[in-house]
């Protein structure tokens, strides 16, 4: 009587296991975009709001690529540094996580 009891689970659990396959292959993937990002990140050590020359605060300050690269795109105005230090703000921005 045992060993039915033990072929009946068995015979449920395939059964259990090939509906839960079934269902899963009659839904569609969802749908990937093709088209990649077009973001730039770019790391600078000690860098502060004057040392651009897009914000115009320096005269001295010379940053044409730079200065082209806001003028085309978004140019960030206010920021949040995750820590005091540089090397710990950067591991948190190319992790993702809070120190």
């Amino acid at each position: 009587m045992n060993s039915f009891r033990k072929l009946y689970v068995a015979l449920g659990a395939l059964g259990v296991l090939c509906f839960t396959v079934l269902e899963a292959a009659s839904k569609k993937p969802p749908v990937v975009s093709t088209s990649k990002p077009n973001v730039i990140i770019i790391y600078t050590d000690d860098h502060g709001v004057t040392d651009l020359g897009i914000h115009g605060y320096d005269s001295n300050v010379d940053t044409p690529t730079l200065d082209r690269l806001a003028a085309g795109g978004a140019l960030m105005n206010t920021g949040y540094a995750s820590a005091p230090k540089c090397v710990p703000s950067r591991a948190g921005l190319m992790t993702g996580r809070i120190q």
